[in-house]
């Protein structure tokens, strides 16, 4: 799973188009959709991924307004916290910086994580 970080000299390009306005960040989905209309874009985002240093990108992709990309980094969250944070687990859900990160389940299956 990942997601993209609009780099900062491109945003303005983002941000002409009302669909974009309000996303500096992006989803699989939506790079390569985007990729299709526009062509190649690789050059103007960042990918962010699962990682130990990446906590405060995909945190702030958490804070974005579209509701794909928070899905998103919710469940980047929750495995970044579970991998290199399981510390702040108290039973119930992790603590990423006041926003809790709770599993989600399907049966016995762990099937993503979501905010309350």
């Amino acid at each position: 799973m990942r997601i993209y970080r609009v780099k900062t000299e491109y945003v303005d390009k983002f941000s002409n188009d009302p669909m974009w306005a309000e996303a500096p960040f992006l989803t699989d989905e939506q790079y390569s959709w985007l990729t299709e209309e526009w062509g190649d874009i690789s050059g103007m985002v960042e990918a962010i991924t699962v990682s130990r240093y990446a906590f405060e990108d995909i945190r702030a992709a958490a804070d974005c307004p579209d509701e794909d990309v928070v899905d998103a980094a919710v469940n980047m969250l929750g495995e970044w916290c579970a991998e290199y944070d399981p510390q702040n687990w108290n039973g119930e859900y992790y603590d990423a910086d006041g926003l809790r990160i709770f599993p989600r389940y399907i049966g016995e299956e762990l099937a993503g994580y979501e905010a309350r």
